[in-house]
This record gives C-alpha cells, structure tokens and sequence, in this order.
C-alpha cells in the first residue's frame, strides 16, 4: 500500500478487442523492435541464390533463419542453423533447412532466409512477453529466456502502463536475477539499461496497440551495459 501511494499507477489501459491477428516474419517483427529502439542483431534478407553475397556483407559466422508467417517455433521445425562459418556450410545448411521444414509444415517451407550475425555469449537470456489479454488488457511478462523458460518456469508479470520500478521490481522477483548480478564471480549487468529498453519496448506497443497484438522476445540476451533481441515473435491485427 505504501508503495502504491508513493508511486501513484498510470491507469490501465482501454481494452480494445482485435477481430484478426496474424503472425508476421521474425525479420518483419526485428524491423519493428528497431523501431521501437531494441538492439537487434546486423542481418540480411535474401532468397537462396543470394545467401552467399548476404554471408560476405555480414562476414562469417552467421545464424541462417528460415522466414515464413507459418514458423512460430523454428527451431522446433529446423528452421534454424548457428555459427556457420563457411560458404559450403552455409549452402548445406540451406539445403537440409529446406527438407527439414517441408516434412515438418509443407506450407511453411520459403525460399526466404534471415542472414544474421553470430550474437556474442550473454551474461543471461530472458523471455519477454508482451500482448493484450482479453480480460486484463495489456500486460508484460519477463522471465528466464532461452532454454531455461520450460525448464525452471521463472516468469512474472505486470499490468501496463508500468513505471521503471515496477519493472525493477519484476526483475529483481526472477531467479534469472542473480545471474544479472554477477554470479559466483562473473560480470554483473547494468539493470538499468535493461529496464531502459523494455520501457522502450512497452511505449512502443502501447502506441501502436490498435495494430500490434502480442510480442514475444526469446530470448533477450543481457549484456554488461545493452541487451540484443536475438529472435522475436509478432502476431499483428489485419482487421
């Protein structure tokens, strides 16, 4: 009570219902978090035939993502390859990426790719959710990222608009947290630059809640002093 009152809530926003949704390519929703002003990785769309040029203008190694609107979970349909370092490895990958989403979603097989840069090893991977619940309108969930959002289920949520200390505060809740405060050792992260992007991130949405529905970070990888959207998630309202 006595933090409520010191630190009044913004009022809950207008629950606007969305007839429509769709999911958008993981490059299209990246476009979208630059916008919104998320580090994302330095990557390059292009069809099979141009792979190879994308690769050199990035340089090796790279990650190879398959894009189609049908992938929600890539790696789930091998839609995705990491740290290829050579032109035969990267051709190979294309190949046997193609194959292996055809037997898993014919319809989600593309000639289209994502080029990207190989993302250094983070300090920590967090999940960062945010969509418009029918009932309680916007809200954001952050939690452990990457393999570990199955696996130990660290997750917490708040209602939007949020404050910077409410989501200090979430944070500080996760079991992620003591590996952004430096475990046994290791760097500790600047948590204020993450709480800096995600209030980016939910000023973002929010302005553009009458066409974007949900957004899913997994994972955020958490740096010293920046973080970097390594894959992201969109489903937009075509109505």
């Amino acid at each position: 009570r006595r933090s409520i009152l010191a630190n009044t809530p913004k009022p809950l926003l207008k629950l606007e219902a969305v007839e429509i949704s769709q999911m958008i390519t993981e490059a299209d929703a990246k476009a979208h978090l630059l916008k919104a002003g998320l580090p994302i990785p330095h990557g390059i769309v292009a069809d099979e035939a141009d792979l190879l040029v994308a690769a050199r203008n990035i340089r090796f190694p790279v990650a190879l993502k398959m894009m189609s609107k049908a992938l929600a979970h890539k790696t789930e349909a091998g839609a995705v390859a990491l740290d290829i370092h050579n032109s035969e490895d990267l051709l190979r990958a294309a190949n046997e990426m193609k194959d292996s989403v055809s037997h898993f979603d014919p319809r989600a097989t593309t000639d289209t790719y994502l080029v990207e840069e190989m993302a250094p090893k983070p300090l920590a991977e967090l999940v960062v959710g945010l969509r418009r619940d029918q009932q309680f309108g916007a809200c954001l969930t952050l939690g452990s990222g990457g393999v570990l959002v199955d696996l130990i289920e660290d997750t917490t949520s708040l209602l939007l608009p949020a404050q910077e200390r409410d989501i200090e505060d979430a944070l500080e809740k996760l079991k992620v947290c003591k590996l952004l405060d430096g475990y046994r050792g290791a760097e500790s992260a600047d948590k204020s630059a993450i709480v800096d992007a995600l209030m980016r991130l939910c000023t973002y949405a929010i302005e553009n809640a009458g066409s974007i529905w949900e957004i899913e970070i997994n994972p955020l990888f958490v740096y010293k002093d920046r973080v970097l959207a390594v894959d992201a998630l969109m489903q937009v309202n075509t109505a």
